[in-house]
C-alpha cells in the first residue's frame, strides 16, 4: 500500500511533464489592405515552425500591385514596422547580408500592371549566427507603414493585423 503512495507523485510529475504545449497566434485583420485606382497593398502575417508542430509570427507578408501606367517604387528605408502605433524598425529581408543589415535596401519598382511581393521580418525582432533568426512578435496591434513613390509623389500607408498571442496545454 505504501509502494502505491509512493509511485503516485511520480508519475503525475511525470505525465505533466509530458503533456503537449500548443502555442498559437490569433489574428484579426484591422486593415490589412488599402489603395485606389493606382495602386493596391495587401498585408497577411508571416508564421514560421518552431519545433515539431508549433507555429508563430516572425514577419509580413507584403503585395503591392500597380494598377497605373507609371512606375511605382516602394522606398524600403522610409517603410517601418509599426507596434501599437509606434514606430519600432525597419525590415530585413531573407537576402539581406548581415554585413549591410543597417543599410536600407534599394527601392523595389514595380512596373505598371505588374506586382511585387516581399517577406519582411523587422530588424528589432532579427539576429544573424549562421544564418537569419527571426524571433516571435510581440502581441498587439502591428503592421507596416509602407512608403511609395509614383510620377513623384509620396504615399504612406499604413496596414495592421491585430496579434494575440496564446498558449494552451
Amino acid at each position: 500500500m505504501k509502494t502505491h503512495l509512493l509511485w503516485l507523485p511520480l508519475l503525475v510529475i511525470l505525465s505533466a511533464a509530458c503533456a503537449k504545449t500548443t502555442y498559437y497566434s490569433n489574428i484579426e485583420n484591422i486593415n490589412p489592405t488599402t489603395g485606389g485606382e493606382r495602386y493596391k497593398i495587401f498585408l497577411q502575417p508571416r508564421f514560421m515552425d518552431y519545433g515539431l508542430e508549433n507555429a508563430s509570427l516572425r514577419g509580413f507578408i507584403l503585395t503591392v500591385m500597380n494598377h497605373s501606367d507609371k512606375d511605382l517604387r516602394v522606398v524600403w528605408k522610409d517603410t517601418h514596422f509599426i507596434l501599437n502605433g509606434d514606430d519600432k524598425s525597419g525590415f530585413v529581408f531573407s537576402d539581406t547580408n548581415p554585413k549591410f543589415r543597417h543599410v536600407p535596401k534599394t527601392p523595389s519598382v514595380v512596373s505598371p500592371g505588374r506586382r511585387l511581393r516581399e517577406d519582411l521580418f523587422p530588424a528589432g525582432y532579427a539576429s544573424y549566427r549562421i544564418a537569419w533568426d527571426y524571433r516571435t512578435l510581440p502581441k498587439g496591434e502591428l503592421g507596416v507603414l509602407v512608403s511609395m513613390q509614383i510620377e513623384g509623389e509620396t504615399i504612406t500607408e499604413l496596414l495592421t493585423l491585430l496579434h494575440d498571442t496564446n498558449i494552451k496545454k
